[in-house]
């Protein structure tokens, strides 16, 4: 007899998942995939990243192998950089991830509850769905505009409909799939919504 397991609520709503439909093709030598957002292997600089892993085994030895907490200097680096760019920041305000994918299931995990509303863009990075999918959250969309991004007269409207939205995701910078990045008005009038709307 064949065990069988019930799984919890939260799994019978995780749907399947297109990116990984897509990276099952992106490996296929004769095909050129702009989906998935890999850059091609050939420019890749392997003979670099050999001689990185080699300076770091030479020095770490089997430790750089282990868990460890996130390196600290670079925490650092990070948070000077942004309060150089006028974000005062401390390093521990910065939180690394695995990825762009991993960040966006913290970050649903963090702020949102089942039930809850958050606002992305209609033409937007697949793992966003992903990331909120399963945990009973509402996307709710707004137009983006294939020249200049995110509709930000939209955004306005979507931040007054109820349920209160708790989340806004928007791509400020080369936008994944259209490519295009928010103009600087664009960026501080979503900055000032997010504010007022907190």
């Amino acid at each position: 007899m064949i065990a069988t397991y019930p799984y919890s609520e939260e799994s019978s709503h995780v749907k399947r998942s297109v990116l990984r439909e897509l990276l099952a093709h992106a490996v296929d030598p004769t095909i050129i995939s702009l989906a998935t957002g890999l850059p091609s292997s050939q420019l890749l600089p392997i003979q670099r990243f050999n001689e990185c892993i080699n300076t770091v085994m030479a020095r770490d030895g089997a430790r750089a192998l282990q868990y460890s907490p996130q390196f600290a200097p670079l925490r650092q680096w990070i948070a000077d950089y942004m309060t150089r760019r006028g974000v005062p920041t401390g390093p521990d305000n910065i939180l690394m991830t695995n990825g762009c994918q991993n960040g966006l299931t913290l970050m649903s995990r963090l702020f949102l509850n089942p039930g809850d509303t958050a606002i992305t863009e209609e033409i937007t990075y697949i793992g966003i769905e992903h990331a909120t999918a399963g945990r009973g959250m509402h996307l709710r969309a707004i137009p983006s505009d294939l020249s200049t991004g995110a509709d930000i007269d939209a955004l306005e409207i979507a931040l007054n409909q109820e349920p209160r939205p708790r989340l806004m995701i928007l791509i400020p910078d080369f936008h994944n799939p259209l490519g295009v990045s928010l103009t600087p008005d664009k960026r501080q009038r979503a900055a000032q919504l997010a504010n007022q709307y907190g």
